[in-house]
């Protein structure tokens, strides 16, 4: 199953930084437990090639979450990059996939009893499987 393989090579990635990383974490984070990483694969657009194989066009988001009191952004600009590098490296030794690129990132902040910022990475990842495959 290449999508799971895709995620784990992700994560695999970002192992190096040490910040605890989960797959699909679905309940919110304490501030007791900042700074996460959360990887997601949400969306899969699935288009028939000729050949009969299939291209798929896999969206990852990678979430770092932290808060500090006096957090700012470039504490958040600074894991960005840093996860950014972590990831190229990856792809640089061993290819994630047939073809990886960056969409979008998001920073923003909200204030609670402590300044929490989140960063967001969205990448697109092409790769190719038989018919019916994942």
């Amino acid at each position: 199953m290449r999508r799971a393989d895709i995620v784990a090579s992700i994560i695999e990635a970002l192992k190096p930084l040490n910040i605890p990383i989960y797959e699909w974490r679905v309940t919110p984070a304490e501030f007791s437990e900042l700074p996460i990483i959360v990887v997601r694969d949400k969306d899969d657009n699935v288009e028939e090639e000729a050949s009969g194989s299939e291209k798929h066009s896999l969206k990852v988001e990678v979430e770092y979450t932290t808060a500090k009191k006096d957090l700012s952004v470039s504490d958040v600009r600074e894991v960005i990059a840093s996860i950014l590098n972590s990831l190229k490296t990856k792809h640089e030794k061993t290819p994630i996939a047939d073809y990886t690129s960056i969409k979008n990132i998001e920073i923003d902040f909200e204030h609670h009893e402590v300044i929490v910022g989140r960063g967001m990475i969205e990448i697109e990842i092409t790769y190719y499987t038989e018919k019916w495959g994942i």
